[in-house]
C-alpha cells in the first residue's frame, strides 16, 4: 500500500475528484478526513464511509466546513488532526465556477470564484502548516488547464487558479526547509463542473468542443476520469514523490502539449 500509515485531509472530498481521492487514499492504507459543505449525515457522505470500511484498509471521517471561512478551516483542521493523530498530507479539491463571458464578470462574481478556489486553498495550506512543520508532509493543490491554456466562459476560474499556482510555487520554496512538499495537479477529467459548462453551450459549440478535444488530447482524444486524477494525487502524497516539489503534474492525456 502506497500510503499505509499516512494521515490525509481532502477538501471537496465527497464529490468528483475529491471523492475519488478519498477512496484511493483509503484503498492505499491512509486514514482520511474529507472536508466539504455537506453535512456528515448526507447519504453521499455515509455511503463513502461504508464503501471505505468494506475495503478493510484506511479509515474515513467527514467534517462539514466552508473552506472560504478561515475560522471554520482552522477549527476543522484541529478536529481532523485530533482524529487522525497528526497530518501528513492535504489535497485541495474543493472548487466553484462561474460561467459567463469575461467582459461581463462583476467584482462580486470574481470574488465568489476566488473565495473557495484561491482563499480556500490559502486557508487550508496555512492550517496544515503547524501540523507538518516539524515532520514534513505533502500538499497537493488542484490547478486547472484554464489557468494555463485558457477556456471560454471561465475567466474568473482561470484568475483564481492562476493565483493558486503562484501561491503554491512560493510555498514550495519557503516551506521546503520544513520538508513540506507543495505540488500542483492539473486534471482534464469529466467533472460536474465541466458538464455544467458543456451543457450550456449551443449544439454547434458542443460539436466544436468535442472536435477540439479529439484533436488536442493525445490519449484517445477523450477526457479522463476522476479516478485517473485521484491516482496522481496518491502518487504526490506518497513517499514515491518525496523529492518532488514546486511542480505541476498534468493528468490531462497530453492536452498541455497538444492544445
Amino acid at each position: 500500500m502506497m500510503l499505509k500509515g499516512k494521515r490525509v485531509i481532502v477538501t471537496g472530498g465527497v464529490t468528483g475528484i475529491g471523492r475519488a481521492t478519498v477512496f484511493a487514499c483509503a484503498r492505499e492504507g491512509a486514514d482520511v478526513v474529507s472536508l466539504s459543505r455537506a453535512a456528515p449525515d448526507r447519504r453521499r457522505v455515509t455511503t463513502l464511509t461504508e464503501q471505505i470500511a468494506e475495503l478493510g484498509a484506511g479509515r474515513h471521517s467527514h467534517i462539514q466546513a466552508d473552506i472560504s471561512d478561515r475560522a471554520a478551516v482552522d477549527a476543522a483542521f484541529a478536529e481532523a488532526a485530533e482524529w487522525l493523530g497528526g497530518l501528513d498530507g492535504l489535497v485541495n479539491s474543493a472548487a466553484t465556477q462561474t460561467l459567463k463571458p469575461a467582459e461581463s464578470f462583476t467584482a462580486e462574481e470574481l470574488m465568489q470564484d476566488m473565495a473557495v478556489n484561491t482563499f480556500g486553498t490559502v486557508f487550508t495550506n496555512q492550517a496544515a502548516f503547524p501540523y507538518m512543520k516539524d515532520k514534513g508532509g505533502s500538499i497537493v493543490n488542484i490547478t486547472s488547464y484554464v489557468a494555463i491554456g485558457g477556456q471560454d466562459q471561465m475567466a474568473g476560474y482561470g484568475l483564481a487558479k492562476g493565483a493558486v499556482n503562484g501561491w503554491s510555487f512560493v510555498l514550495a520554496r519557503e516551506w521546503g526547509k520544513h520538508m513540506i512538499r507543495v505540488n500542483l495537479m492539473a486534471p482534464v477529467v469529466a467533472t460536474t463542473g465541466f458538464q455544467a459548462w458543456y451543457d450550456q453551450l449551443p449544439p454547434e459549440e458542443q460539436r466544436a468542443s468535442d472536435e477540439k478535444r479529439a484533436q488536442s488530447i493525445a490519449l484517445g482524444g477523450k477526457m479522463g476520469s476522476a479516478e485517473d486524477a485521484a491516482n496522481v494525487n496518491v502518487f504526490l502524497l506518497s513517499d514515491m514523490s518525496k523529492y518532488l516539489t514546486g511542480q505541476i503534474l498534468y493528468a490531462d492525456g497530453g492536452k498541455a502539449f497538444g492544445r
